[in-house]
């Protein structure tokens, strides 16, 4: 990866607000005005009705950085600013763009509401390959209140695409670290998981893999900054994963462990805390070889998942690890403990397929490299946190027509990697929301598209949170159990149909 950590990286934006030059890049707009702040001019925007565009915008040339990673980041002021309706509105900081590849974007940063003093917030965004204009918004959406904006930039990440090789001629045999055809599977985060439910989970279902979660609190900020309560807390799931061993051996199911959960938790914006503090990432690598200790030796356990959806969208303080090298220096202290068991690295921007494009291969044996698919993200995670419902798949999502050639081009980084340096694919989760309409044909896509490509994978997710379960109806107004099993637990049921089961 390109790395401009040492260096100023180039800026393809910038603005203190300061200039009166400065301020005529931005158009008008009734509610904004330029207000001193110190010494400094900062823009103002005051709303007293809640609208869509209580904003001002400039065009940026963006057919220069095509295809780069950039960093947007603004230092914001907040004054009784209102709760939206929607919660992706609010302060706005964000990019707009369209595109053939992408559709209608709006990348933006995460600004809570309320009030608070001068902050920077910041995040990282991939530009398509083929952008060529976009708009950066500021302003209120759907609130009331006053914010404050103080110096906005946008300029090229330390984080770069990677140019893969081409595939090598007559490679040899992929590891798998396992002897089965395939592990179909999925993923749970029941903090009470039964021997009755892995019982169904294999004999009813025809399931061969779990993929674990130690996991809680997972949508909270600055959780697990006490470390000491954090381990007491992990060592209550390392002996439910211990109970949830004995039960996967006993009916053939292998288990992935998954640190989701992570020392030092996430900040507001999702990145990892650990990623910025050494006390975190420290405890990071010591968690991962008490795990190895007490589980050496177990054949049920098909794999250490280091990370789960690695972010740190803000820029890394000197010296400190980015998600590539922190899970380098885990795998070494696990492999100083066991050394064949299979590792599962996860990569950039929430292991999502484009995040395959920033990573390069690590160099070590018996490694297994993990993707989330959950693309297009309006179709599956609709109505999830107030987002839109209604949208159908295949269809028209966010300006572009979705169906199985648009999946496989989501896909297409996670397959490039894979063919460049003959290594294994798990599909660690992907899922639909259960009311999303045609949810049950996407799954049947997606998972088509695995099974061509000899990935591993396992659902999201099993008896965890309703949204997602395949034992319920598609009411997205009712939670309750379905009298017959869904067409969604269908198509899981047709694909577990082909199974082997484990032999410990």
């Amino acid at each position: 990866m390109a790395n401009c950590a040492a260096v100023e990286c180039e800026t393809v934006f910038h603005s203190r607000f300061d200039a009166g030059h400065e301020v005529r890049l931005f158009s008008e707009s009734g509610v904004a005005s330029w207000a001193a702040a110190g010494a400094d001019r900062v823009l103002k925007i005051e709303a007293t009705e809640r609208r869509a565009d209580n904003t001002v915008s400039k065009q940026i040339d963006f057919a220069p950085y095509a295809g780069k990673e950039v960093i947007l980041k603004c230092r914001v002021k907040a004054l009784d600013v209102s709760e939206p309706q929607q919660s992706y509105n609010g302060v706005k900081v964000m990019l707009h763009y369209t595109t053939p590849s992408s559709g209608r974007q709006w990348p933006g940063l995460g600004i809570p509401q309320g009030s608070f003093d001068w902050r920077w917030f910041s995040r990282s965004i991939l530009l398509p390959d083929d952008i060529s204009e976009g708009v950066l918004v500021l302003g209120l959406q759907d609130s009331t209140g006053v914010v404050l904006f103080d110096e906005v930039s946008i300029k090229l990440s330390r984080h770069q695409i990677v140019q893969h090789p081409a595939p090598p001629a007559n490679p040899p045999p992929v590891f798998k670290g396992h002897p089965l055809p395939r592990l179909r599977g999925a993923m749970t985060g029941s903090q009470d998981i039964s021997e009755v439910d892995i019982r169904n989970f294999a004999q009813k279902w025809g399931g061969n893999l779990l993929r674990f979660q130690i996991n809680r609190n997972w949508h909270l900020a600055n959780d697990n900054r006490d470390l000491q309560e954090y381990n007491r807390w992990v060592d209550t799931r390392l002996d439910m994963l211990e109970k949830t061993l004995s039960w996967c051996e006993q009916y053939g199911v292998y288990v992935v462990v998954d640190l989701h959960a992570l020392p030092g938790g996430r900040y507001e914006n999702r990145s990892m805390a650990m990623f910025y503090e050494r006390k975190y990432a420290d405890e990071f690598i010591r968690i991962w070889r008490k795990i190895a200790m007490r589980f050496k030796g177990c054949r049920t356990i098909w794999g250490y998942d280091l990370v789960n959806e690695p972010v740190h969208d803000m820029e890394l303080p000197e010296g400190m690890d980015d998600f590539r090298e922190l899970q380098i220096k885990a795998a070494e202290a696990i492999r100083k403990i066991e050394a064949g068991k299979p590792i599962i690295f996860e990569v950039f921007k929430w292991d999502s397929p484009e995040g395959f494009r920033y990573m390069r291969p690590v160099e070590m044996p018996n490694i297994i490299y993990q993707a989330h698919m959950y693309l297009p993200f309006a179709f599956t995670h609709q109505g999830v946190n107030g987002t839109p419902a209604g949208i159908v798949y295949p269809g028209l999502i966010n300006g572009r027509e979705e169906n199985p050639q648009t999946l496989r081009e989501y896909l297409k980084p996670v397959r490039e990697f894979q063919s460049a340096y003959n290594v294994h694919i798990y599909i660690g989760e992907f899922s639909a929301a259960r009311w999303a309409p045609g949810a049950e044909k996407y799954l049947d896509d997606v998972i088509s598209i695995f099974e061509e490509y000899g990935w591993d994978w396992s659902y999201h997710a099993y008896r965890e949170a309703s949204c997602w379960s395949l034992e319920h109806t598609e009411n997205k107004e009712k939670v309750e159990l379905a009298v017959e099993p869904t067409e969604r637990l269908k198509v899981l049921k047709k694909w577990f149909a082909l199974n082997s089961r484990a032999v410990f």
